[in-house]
């Protein structure tokens, strides 16, 4: 969660609070959590609303958590940013699209809360 130029860490049940506290049943939310997991970590629990929003797909994940094992961190990093580079425009534009229908388009004071609970190199993107 960043707030006044600093991100920081939030509990699953802090988010969902986040995520809730502004709603009502009229009124959308103005906070949105996207899972920046794999569909397979994603698929076996999420924060309850969170939306899926992969950086990499399950056989990417594998690719990048063997060479971190076997290769370092720096090689990792290095592959990593070269298999989501090329998503980023995608990724940004499926973000902005799910917080204008998740959320009250109106408001200017949306939030979007990036989640990985992994503790890898993604929760540091």
């Amino acid at each position: 969660v960043k707030k006044s130029g600093i991100i920081r860490r939030a509990s699953a049940s802090e988010v969902v609070d986040m995520m809730h506290s502004n709603s009502n049943h009229r009124k959308k939310s103005n906070v949105l959590c996207l899972d920046a997991r794999t569909p397979k970590e994603y698929d076996e629990g999420c924060i309850p609303g969170a939306l899926n929003l992969p950086l990499f797909s399950n056989e990417e994940r594998v690719i990048v958590g063997t060479l971190f094992k076997n290769s370092g961190r720096a090689k990792a990093m290095t592959v990593g940013m070269e298999i989501v580079r090329p998503k980023f425009d995608e990724l940004v534009s499926k973000a902005d699209a799910l917080m204008k229908v998740r959320t009250d388009g109106g408001n200017s004071s949306k939030k979007i809360i990036v989640h990985c609970w992994r503790g890898g190199m993604r929760s540091h993107a």
